[in-house]
């Protein structure tokens, strides 16, 4: 499967105050590149994509992280609509991964990937939307939900970014090492 990746990172960053949100550091790290840490592990580093707007405060700093040709650009309208337009450009089969969900298991995702039977496919933790979804094309009206197996923290207030910390203190967050593209 030559899966891709999209990573999003253009919003505005409201809840939290702040459009600098997924370069917030956690546990030693910007949550960004916890992501990207944990996507690189299924996807080749070539098929990771940014998606961000052409013009946000936050571009120079993921320029120091990632090369330009892995970023595509959206018109900002909105966190579904950018999804849209960044999912159309890069194509399928696609997994949408928010950058502030710093924590994601590889487990979680490869499950999501795997049990997914729809055209898309939204990972959700306590019934809630985290912002994970696989896309295997742009079918709208065939799309599931599937349960993550753990908690994910999805670090949108002040209050999450300390849990998030917390979390650090514990271990309790799983550590990314080898690379298995599929």
């Amino acid at each position: 499967m030559n899966l891709r990746a999209i990573i999003m990172a253009g919003g505005k960053g409201s809840r939290l105050g702040t459009s600098y949100k997924p370069v917030i550091n956690i546990c030693g790290k910007p949550m960004i590149l916890w992501i990207y840490d944990t996507i690189r592990q299924i996807v080749y580093e070539r098929n990771i994509y940014i998606a961000t707007l052409r013009i946000h405060n936050l571009l120079p700093i993921l320029y120091k992280f990632f090369s330009e040709r892995n970023f595509v650009f959206t018109s900002g309208i909105g966190y579904e609509y950018d999804i849209l337009e960044a999912v159309r450009r890069v194509g399928f089969p696609v997994i949408v991964l928010p950058s502030d969900t710093p924590f994601v298991s590889l487990e979680d995702l490869l499950y999501l990937i795997f049990s997914c039977k729809s055209a898309i496919c939204n990972l959700i933790t306590k019934s809630k939307y985290v912002g994970i979804s696989f896309w295997q094309s742009l079918n709208i009206n065939d799309y599931s939900n599937i349960e993550s197996r753990k908690e994910i923290i999805n670090v949108n207030t002040e209050e999450d970014i300390i849990t998030a910390i917390n979390q650090c203190k514990r271990g309790n967050f799983e550590k990314n090492s080898n690379t298995l593209p599929i």
